[in-house]
């Protein structure tokens, strides 16, 4: 699971920067399940950030802050500093945008 966690994160940043919009968002996920099913959560929470910044640029701006919300308290939870104020700034855009959306 850790390698296919590697793999797949790096699809997921080959898929982004090519507009690839569905692998850009499938290879994440597979990479937080990975690491999960690898036994590490760091991975798994920096991947989880990842993936809802990967959300929010699609357009999916509920479930980006509903992941980042998740990132952020595993982040948290697990004291990986220097990931907390990457995943606040990565929710704060979501959410402005989210409620610029709604008017």
């Amino acid at each position: 699971p850790f390698f296919r966690g590697h793999v797949a994160r790096s699809l997921g940043a080959v898929a982004a920067f090519t507009d690839d919009v569905a692998a850009s968002i499938e290879h994440p996920r597979t990479a937080v399940a990975s690491f999960e099913a690898a036994g590490d959560p760091r991975l798994a929470c920096s991947l989880r950030k990842t993936l809802g910044w990967y959300l929010g640029e699609v357009g999916d701006l509920e479930a980006s802050e509903a992941t980042l919300r998740a990132a952020l308290a595993g982040a948290t939870a697990l004291r990986v500093d220097s990931l907390v104020p990457h995943a606040k700034h990565d929710l704060g855009e979501a959410h402005g945008r989210r409620r610029a959306r709604l008017g």
